[in-house]
């Protein structure tokens, strides 16, 4: 289990049940532990997605999409911290902490690749002009 994360560039909302159809893209599923990580790493920069819960349709989350130049400079900024410190002490609620907590180094350097991985993928898709939003389970 975990989180999708909704890439997209239009979407529409039904009138009659409220729900948002992402049109033009795809998504990506994530691990609770990745998907938390990496929407740290993003807040940490000053991108804080929309959470939408896919069961309760929440149409009026689409009004906080953050335009995709400010996902893809937040992205790049999260891949150099990832690239010059393997496990990054970030703010998380306020508080500051590393990033992978209890793992051992070789667990840590395969979780950044992970990370760094998935942040490339993300800024190239946000260059591309897709919006981001991630289901909230």
């Amino acid at each position: 289990m975990g989180r999708d994360w909704n890439h997209f560039k239009e979407y529409n909302i039904d009138p009659f049940s409220g729900e948002i159809n992402y049109l033009d893209g795809d998504s990506y599923g994530y691990a609770y532990q990745s998907s938390g990580q990496l929407y740290s790493l993003l807040a940490h920069h000053n991108i804080l997605l929309p959470i939408c819960d896919y069961i309760y349709n929440e149409p009026h989350k689409i009004n906080d999409l953050i335009q995709p130049e400010l996902v893809a400079a937040a992205a790049s900024k999260a891949i150099e911290l990832l690239k010059k410190h393997s496990n990054p002490r970030i703010i998380v609620a306020g508080d500051i902490e590393y990033l992978f907590e209890n793992k051992t180094i070789g667990e840590i350097e395969e979780d950044n690749r992970s990370l760094i991985s998935s942040l490339e993928r993300i800024k190239q898709l946000s260059e591309e002009g897709f919006y981001f939003t991630v289901d909230r389970d």
